[in-house]
């Protein structure tokens, strides 16, 4: 039996009872593994104590009332501060490390490094892996040495802000992330965000909003050429056309709602 891999799992969750268990099989290796749950109603705490995770609750402060997380980076944060070890992976319900993950970690502990790293997303969408996408490399700092990090910021969209001097790396392994089934989840996933992006938004004039409008335009033209682009010339198994196009469903709703946020000024 291999040593350990001295690292922190740490997981959100919420009503994650079905899509937990391959996260949790893929890191049976790690020395530390605990779920932040969002006070879920089915069995998602009992399915991570049968495999041996620790069950914190998701701090109210970060959460609106009807249990939805208003602050990403706080519910980041609270894992971030209930693990054990102190290389960390951060990661979400429903993702799974590939095989050489553990390998490729133990080389990054053994060497000493004090540091961050970007990692790879590889997206399946039912038992296909997806090889080809427009938002490929998708990359995220997910594992990170406590000691390279100040803090997780933003609400939304959050991101690790790191220490300075430190740059973070590209980690040679990958992480698998399921996709939406459905438009319809996409949507009310995406709705939520939108919400929370709009409420943030204090003393948004007009003049802002076009900004914004421009920025985003030049952004959704970029995204159909690489949509084109990856349609034409990439050979492997391409994401649904319906998903990729969300993006611009996102960008457009986004500036709908931000419009009538303007004009109720």
């Amino acid at each position: 039996m291999s040593e350990q891999i001295r690292c922190s799992v740490v997981i959100p969750t919420k009503n994650s009872a079905e899509g937990l268990p391959i996260l949790l099989e893929s890191v049976k290796d790690f020395s530390d593994v605990a779920i932040c749950d969002g006070w879920s109603e089915d069995n998602t705490r009992e399915v991570a104590s049968a495999f041996g995770a620790r069950v914190e609750m998701q701090d109210r402060r970060f959460l609106n009332d009807d249990g939805t997380i208003k602050d990403f980076a706080g519910i980041r944060n609270q894992c971030t501060d209930i693990a054990r070890e102190k290389w960390v992976l951060n990661i979400d319900t429903g993702d799974f490390l590939g095989e050489s993950f553990g390998d490729e970690l133990r080389k990054v502990i053994d060497s000493g490094v004090i540091g961050a790293f970007w990692i790879n997303r590889i997206f399946v969408y039912g038992r296909t892996v997806i090889e080809c996408a427009s938002n490929y490399p998708s990359r995220q700092i997910r594992l990170y040495h406590k000691d390279a990090v100040v803090t997780w910021i933003k609400p939304i969209h959050e991101r690790v802000e790191l220490k300075p001097g430190i740059t973070a790396q590209i980690f040679p392994a990958s992480l698998y992330t399921p996709m939406m089934a459905t438009i319809a989840e996409l949507k009310k996933k995406w709705s939520d965000y939108i919400a929370l992006e709009c409420a943030r938004k204090h003393d948004y004039s007009f003049r802002t909003w076009l900004r914004h409008t421009l920025r985003e335009g030049a952004l959704a033209v970029l995204f159909l050429f690489r949509i084109v682009r990856v349609r034409l010339f990439c050979r492997g198994t391409k994401q649904p056309i319906t998903i990729e196009l969300m993006r611009l469903w996102y960008q457009w709703k986004l500036l709908t709602e931000l419009l009538r946020k303007v004009r109720r000024l």
